[in-house]
């Protein structure tokens, strides 16, 4: 690769072959660069990488997984691969790329695009790590303000960033690729939930799977995989669950039509507590509408504006078991409502897709375009 002219980089810690909100936009800028390069972590090493590659992809494989020496490992990993390349500009995906964006700004003037997906100082995983997290707040202090452009993922992260680092956050709105088509609702006397994501911390998994023992009629269908699907088979083995709560694993794109048909409740519920979850807008939600699945999200700023335009699902305040439990069963009890919030899925779906959205991606990057 020595001496190889790249058009534009990406770099990111997650993996791309599953990362579909990074393939939506490396999709969409792919054609507006002379040639892509994206350099991600290979996480999920027996999967191959999708059809829709961008120009060339890069999967390093480190020896950690997490901590203090992952992230220095893939910084040094990703540093030695683009110095042998010749890059205008390139696109840090979170904090956690920030410093290798920085090296090539500083030795070669690259122009550093950060992709603020989250609220990354306020994630679930740095919750009472107080050193870790000075030590990425000053990260972004020092590299934020030297960074040419910077976007996320909706208006109440957008205000907050901009407010915090004294500059202008764009916004690129989750949305999702329209699927094709989906299939008829066909109400059967079990109560059919889904969830579709990561596997994670501060996801309210624990707590919906013990609400299902005590809920009778009621699967679950877990879409995804994360650091805590051993934790969540031990739990589901304990409480003998294993006919009503199905894991799927990771899945890829094309496979979620049908996964999601004929689901009556797609779950989006997070930790109230974590200030990034709060700020969130997940995949899943948008993901769930397109299949014409009524959501149960948190009265989180970002879900009580679409709930109040669309009106596609029901808003819950905290994870506290009893009440969950007594949602979802007023939820079950009560198909009309089901009905009627299917039927305005279907009717939002075409504002709420990617083609809406792509144009605010593109209008970020056209100074960057050669």
């Amino acid at each position: 690769m020595t001496g190889k002219d790249i058009g534009h980089v990406f770099v990111m810690t997650s993996d791309f072959k599953t990362d579909r909100r990074m393939q939506r936009h490396v999709r969409s800028l792919s054609s507006q660069f002379n040639k892509v390069l994206i350099i991600s972590v290979d996480r999920n090493k027996a999967m191959h990488a999708p059809v829709s590659d961008p120009d060339e992809s890069i999967q390093v494989r480190c020896r950690f997984s997490s901590g203090p020496m992952f992230y220095l490992e893939v910084i040094l990993r990703m540093v030695k691969i683009l110095r042998k390349c010749n890059f205008p500009s390139m696109t840090c995906v979170d904090t956690d790329t920030l410093l290798c964006g920085m090296y090539f700004r500083l030795t070669r003037k690259v122009k550093v695009i950060l992709d603020a997906h989250e609220y990354f100082t306020e994630v679930p995983e740095l919750k009472g790590k107080r050193g870790k997290k000075c030590v990425w707040r000053w990260v972004e202090r020092w590299s934020i303000p030297k960074t040419s452009a910077r976007y996320t993922v909706n208006d109440t992260l957008a205000s907050h960033l901009t407010e915090v680092h004294k500059k202008e956050f764009k916004v690129v709105q989750n949305y999702p690729v329209l699927p094709p088509s989906i299939s008829e609702w066909n109400p059967s006397h079990t109560f059919r939930m889904v969830y579709l994501g990561v596997l994670n911390q501060g996801r309210g998994l624990e707590e919906l799977i013990e609400v299902i023992r005590d809920l009778p009629g009621v699967s679950l269908d877990l879409i995804g995989d994360g650091d805590i699907s051993d934790d969540l088979q031990t739990l589901i083995d304990t409480l003998k669950l294993s006919d009503r709560v199905i894991f799927h694993g990771w899945q890829p794109p094309e496979s979620l039509t049908g996964l999601l048909a004929n689901k009556d409740l797609g779950v989006n519920i997070l930790d109230p507590k974590s200030r990034s979850y709060r700020y969130s807008l997940a995949n899943k939600f948008l993901d769930y509408v397109h299949a014409g699945i009524p959501v149960l999200t948190m009265a989180f700023p970002e879900y009580v504006k679409l709930m109040e335009e669309y009106n596609v699902g029901w808003l819950i305040d905290h994870l506290n078991k009893e009440h969950l439990s007594s949602m979802i069963d007023a939820i079950k009890s009560n198909p009309v409502a089901i009905a009627q919030k299917k039927e305005v899925c279907l009717l939002c779906r075409d504002r709420l897709q990617w083609k809406v959205e792509e144009p605010s991606l593109l209008s970020i990057y056209k100074s960057f375009f050669p």
